[in-house]
């Protein structure tokens, strides 16, 4: 099964935050382990090494950011994309 993480969902884990992190970190968990297939829009990916920069420093935002594209395809951003999405009826 393919799961679309939101960024709250990486912030969750990566900051502890009650109540929501343990189901958060399962989720992860479970994209780590293959049992689901993680995706990531490109946005989330920039937001969150934002976010983290502020927080955590560069050098731990960049390894955060690291191993959560080594675990999570990030989804392709584009003009056609966001037509195609524009287009849509779901």
């Amino acid at each position: 099964m393919k799961v679309l993480l939101d960024t709250n969902v990486i912030l969750d884990v990566w900051l502890a935050r009650e109540p929501f992190w343990p189901d958060a970190a399962r989720m992860l968990a479970a994209v780590e382990t293959k049992k689901l297939e993680g995706w990531v829009c490109p946005t989330t990916v920039t937001t969150l090494h934002y976010l983290a920069r502020k927080g955590l420093g560069e050098s731990r935002a960049r390894d955060l950011i690291r191993q959560l594209i080594q675990i999570c395809r990030v989804g392709k951003m584009s003009e056609r994309t966001l037509s195609s999405a524009l287009e849509s009826r779901r």
